[in-house]
């Protein structure tokens, strides 16, 4: 699997997503949001995601498909995956996320994303965006790659 750039995608609902199973209710937001957390591939998807959710996720598509424009002008995007479905754990995300995949190791060797509000508890208020290295990782993959060091 190529690295991925990722989006967090919220569609609001007026009904609970959290339905017990035995209520035989339909939730249709809680369906529209299944189907756009499954959606994984090109650009292509953000207009598959366009096209269940409207106006409700214009601005994160729009910021995704942006940014993977922009990487597709200078030839990186051609392996970004965009996976809709993908979320961290950490709770001070505020936007969009990525994870950089090293087919040699067969995971993730590096990870980051938009931190805005990070640096409040320091008395600053600036957008941030950032992303960190697996080190150990990284040097697996060098050596089944065969390079030294």
């Amino acid at each position: 699997a190529p690295p991925r750039a990722s989006l967090v995608l919220v569609v609001p609902s007026q009904k609970p997503c959290a339905l017990p199973p035995s209520t035989q209710v339909k939730c249709c937001a809680c369906d529209v949001a299944m189907a756009v957390v499954r959606m994984r591939g090109g650009i292509e998807v953000i207009e598959e995601a366009r096209s269940l959710t409207g106006k409700a996720s214009a601005g994160p598509l729009d910021r995704i498909e942006s940014a993977l424009g922009r990487a597709l002008e200078t030839g990186g995007g051609r392996t970004v995956t965009v996976d809709l479905g993908m979320a961290r754990e950490l709770g001070y995300y505020t936007g969009e996320i990525l994870e950089i995949y090293e087919p040699a190791v067969g995971r993730v060797v590096g990870a980051g994303g938009r931190y805005d509000g990070l640096m409040e508890g320091f008395g600053m208020d600036v957008p941030a965006a950032g992303f960190s290295l697996y080190t150990e990782r990284i040097h697996e993959a060098r050596l089944e790659a065969g390079i030294d060091g």
